[in-house]
């Protein structure tokens, strides 16, 4: 075997708790492409108790030193409310409906299915001041766009175009 690919791990459990203990930069606003990541087991609660679960985004591809940082989406857990009657489920299946829209995904069943896909993101400050992933777009966004097809020819003008030498 190569010895460049030999390697030690002392501690697998340890090596995996690793990538969910991040050591947290704060990230400035701007476009990113990203990759949705696998969504963290723990369930968390907001200020007003509401139970979430944070599905991460990795930066990639960044020159900045960013790549690899991760921004994080609360999707909040079905059928929860808060005092004002605002439903909590909806406002995660609109995130996670974003996610699915950019990656070209017409329906969902699980958040597996956007996991290792790549996003384009708009990541600002929301009307709170906080940053946040203000929009998601298709990774392909950027790549220039195909030509749009032309109509049909006629019968005619395909005999016409057989009939060229090129």
């Amino acid at each position: 075997m190569n010895s460049d690919f030999e390697m030690s791990i002392e501690d697998v459990q340890e090596t995996l708790e690793a990538e969910n203990k991040r050591e947290r930069i704060e990230v400035p606003a701007g476009v990113y492409v990203c990759q949705i990541k696998e969504p963290l087991q723990e369930v968390r609660q907001d200020s007003k108790g509401h139970n979430k679960i944070l599905m991460p985004i990795e930066i990639s591809g960044d020159t900045s030193g960013l790549d690899g940082q991760w921004l994080f989406e609360a999707i909040y857990m079905n059928n929860q409310h808060d005092e004002g009657g605002k439903v909590k489920d909806g406002i995660g299946k609109r995130k996670v409906a974003r996610y699915a829209h950019a990656c070209g995904l017409k329906s969902l069943k699980t958040l597996g299915e956007l996991e290792g896909k790549f996003v384009r993101v708009d990541y600002g400050p929301n009307k709170n001041g906080y940053n946040e992933v203000k929009k998601v777009n298709p990774f392909s966004d950027s790549a220039p766009s195909a030509p749009a097809p032309s109509a049909p020819l006629s019968s005619k003008e395909a005999q016409e175009k057989d009939d060229l030498p090129f």
